[in-house]
């Protein structure tokens, strides 16, 4: 709580007035959950005023409370109460969570604490670093993923304070642009990714970032960062003098891949590209970023690699490669959901002849010489005990010696269907009856042959 002199008023409405002032002028600092939906909605945002309140005790240590200003009397007198995040959220708004959303206890208590670790977060003391060089910048992405000792952790809550993960922080083999990263390309000069790290991790993990265009302080609307620690760097970026605003103009280095496709990151900003004539004075050759839809490249694939806008390139989602759509035709498969190249699909994939659907090779069956998936095979067709195939259900005649039969064994075999459903062997017999011309013959006596 700042240590502020105390100016005590007369009326609530001046009590409002002094606390929305001290916001305005910085002296309270926002909690992190100033803007979620069950704070502002509720009669405690308009009579708390909350605020952090940070304690620093003989040796140096601080410590993050809440202080709020309780009821209209301390209001008056200008007295604040301070407490811990999680006992000010359960206290005020267990209730609220539990009624809103059917959270259970544990849930209210899960929540409360992920809230005040935020807290914690956004109040560390961190400095903000750039990554210019493409060696620091792949460094910056791919220690932006978890650390080891949070691999398989049961606790929603460390997956996600662990680190800032996306599509582009994983390991540069898990791209088609290996063995280049694809956020390599951002090392021009033009670029920088600014990032926060938690220097009490023996991993220096990376836990929040945000590419940014440092000669014009200008960042982009992608920050990635949890927990607080995307507090931390918008106000450090803040701080200084970095404002939201389009990177259209900056450039970058025009990298190709093994198969000679321009390399590029999944842009989560306006994502168009275009070549730039001249090479820098070191020869390497550039690409600018361009309005929406105007230039050549779209970095819009996560495998790492650029599209081309004028040949109509595409990803296929089983080679990680991109392919152009006039050379090899583009199948879009539900069970990828992505489109997947002429070649993956021949390999991996079939059409079902009876539901016409995309089906994987490995569901596959044969069904009168055709290939049916499992599903159709299951529901629409049958298997006949006598060729030991399966069978369209229709060709299914009944049933021979415990077994389904199909009509073709039936034939072959000179079997004959009754009425009731039992194919059976046509039996000779000897027949005796007494005929005349006037009425149906008398069967006097019947002998099997």
């Amino acid at each position: 709580m700042p240590d502020l002199e105390r100016e005590p008023v007369q009326t609530w409405q001046a009590v409002a007035d002094r606390e929305s002032l001290r916001f305005r002028e910085g002296i309270y600092t926002k909690l992190p959950w100033t803007n979620e939906d069950w704070y502002v909605g509720s009669d405690h945002y308009m009579k708390h005023f909350a605020h952090v309140s940070e304690i620093v005790d003989d040796n140096g240590n601080s410590k993050c409370l809440v202080a709020y200003t309780p009821d209209e009397r301390k209001g008056l007198a200008d007295i604040q109460t301070a407490t811990k995040p999680r006992r000010y959220l359960i206290q005020f708004f267990g209730k609220i969570w539990k009624d809103a959303d059917g959270m259970s206890d544990a849930e209210v208590d899960k929540y409360a604490d992920q809230l005040a670790n935020k807290l914690e977060f956004q109040m560390l003391k961190v400095d903000v670093l750039l990554a210019y060089n493409q060696d620091h910048i792949r460094w910056v992405f791919e220690h932006s993923n978890r650390p080891d000792e949070f691999s398989g952790s049961d606790s929603a809550l460390k997956k996600k304070m662990a680190s800032c993960p996306s599509c582009m922080s994983h390991h540069v083999d898990a791209y088609s642009s290996k063995p280049t990263h694809p956020t390599e390309v951002y090392g021009y000069g033009d670029l920088a990714i600014a990032h926060l790290i938690d220097k009490s991790s023996h991993e220096m993990i990376v836990k929040a970032r945000e590419l940014v265009w440092p000669d014009k302080k200008i960042r982009s609307h992608a920050l990635k960062g949890q927990y607080g620690w995307e507090t931390k760097l918008d106000g450090g970026l803040t701080s200084l003098g970095y404002k939201r605003g389009d990177l259209s103009g900056a450039k970058m280095l025009h990298m190709k891949s093994r198969n000679d496709i321009t390399i590029a990151p999944y842009f989560d900003i306006p994502n168009s590209l275009e070549e730039v004539d001249a090479p820098d004075y070191l020869g390497r050759k550039l690409l600018i970023i361009v309005g929406e839809d105007e230039g050549k490249y779209r970095a819009s694939n996560q495998s790492g690699l650029a599209s081309n806008a004028e040949r109509g390139s595409f990803y296929c989602a089983i080679c990680d490669d991109n392919h152009y759509e006039d050379d090899i035709d583009c199948i879009w498969v539900d069970a990828e959901d992505a489109n997947v190249c002429r070649d993956c699909y021949d390999e991996h994939y079939f059409s079902c002849e009876a539901c016409e659907e995309s089906q994987h090779r490995d569901n596959s069956c044969e069904v009168d010489g055709e290939m049916w998936c499992e599903y159709c095979m299951e529901n629409e067709s049958g298997y006949c005990g006598q060729c030991q195939t399966n069978t369209r259900r229709n060709n299914i005649v009944g049933e021979y010696e415990n077994e389904d039969i199909c009509d073709s064994c039936s034939q072959d075999n000179g079997l004959h269907v009754k009425s009731c459903g039992q194919v059976v062997e046509l039996t000779e017999v000897k027949l005796t009856v007494a005929r005349c011309a006037c009425c149906d013959d008398e069967e006097l006596e019947r002998e099997d042959i």
